[in-house]
């Protein structure tokens, strides 16, 4: 009996090793409140290894709106099975898109955090030396300030299970590229449009946090100004909105604001 019960249990860590293989749990990338892959594998502390886990692509400037490919290296000379995730946070984070639905996948938390990670074909079985996977990140919108992409590699030895794996992490931060915003020129593309409306609006009812620039770009009514401005009164409201919006759509013409 006591052997049917060892059989049993065995069984069932094997199917669970081999569901997390091909699809690894959400929130396991180190990021601030998040765990570690060292919780079901290996035993020895992060990047105790010989091996490394490097994260190319990421800039450390974006650009609002922007699209970077970026690549997860992963290597160690011992193993022989591979796997990692990944999830960018910030305020936005922007957004992590598929390239390659062969070898990685994205699933969304409950939180709304997106994270990207390997298929079973991902694992890269039996090869030695190192692995790498690749994905797409779209930058959010202008001035949303600092993102950081959180990285986990797991480099198993293969032997179907999770003793003796090794876990590798890494991290990176971009930070918006500074841009020199006209007054209602939000977005920084150097016009008024609908867009930079948008942002004003979201900055306006507290849904968007804004840098200083952004606050200034946005603080165009009333005109005349409060406190001596020749427009503006020192925060971004409604009211900016609008004249942001008549400005846009025409009603409000040269010279401006």
């Amino acid at each position: 009996m006591k052997n049917k019960v060892l059989v049993v249990v065995f069984a069932v860590a094997a199917t669970a090793v081999w569901a997390f293989s091909s699809n690894p749990p959400d929130g396991y990338t180190g990021a601030p409140g998040e765990g570690l892959c060292t919780s079901c594998h290996g035993g020895a502390a992060p990047n105790s290894g010989p091996g490394r886990l490097v994260i190319e692509g990421f800039p450390p400037q974006y650009t609002p709106g922007a699209v970077y490919k970026v690549t997860i290296n992963l290597s160690d000379p011992d193993a022989r099975s591979w796997g990692f995730e990944a999830t960018v946070k910030g305020n936005p984070p922007g957004t992590l898109r598929i390239v390659d639905m062969d070898r990685t996948q994205l699933s969304t938390a409950r939180t709304g955090a997106q994270y990207v990670k390997q298929t079973s074909r991902g694992l890269s079985v039996g090869a030695s030396g190192s692995t790498s996977w690749s994905f797409e990140w779209v930058a959010p919108d202008g001035g949303s300030g600092p993102v950081v992409l959180y990285a986990v590699g797991n480099a198993a030895n293969g032997n179907g299970s999770a003793s003796g794996d090794r876990i590798y992490t890494a991290n990176a931060t971009s930070e918006p590229v500074s841009v020199v915003r006209k007054p209602g020129d939000l977005d920084g593309d150097g016009r008024i449009s609908i867009s930079d409306v948008i942002i004003a609006l979201r900055i306006a009812i507290g849904i968007r946090p804004a840098t200083p620039d952004e606050i200034s770009a946005a603080d165009v009514a009333p005109k005349p100004g409060i406190g001596g401005r020749a427009y503006g009164d020192g925060s971004v409201n409604v009211g900016d909105v609008i004249r942001i919006l008549r400005r846009a759509v025409g009603l409000e013409p040269d010279p401006w604001p």
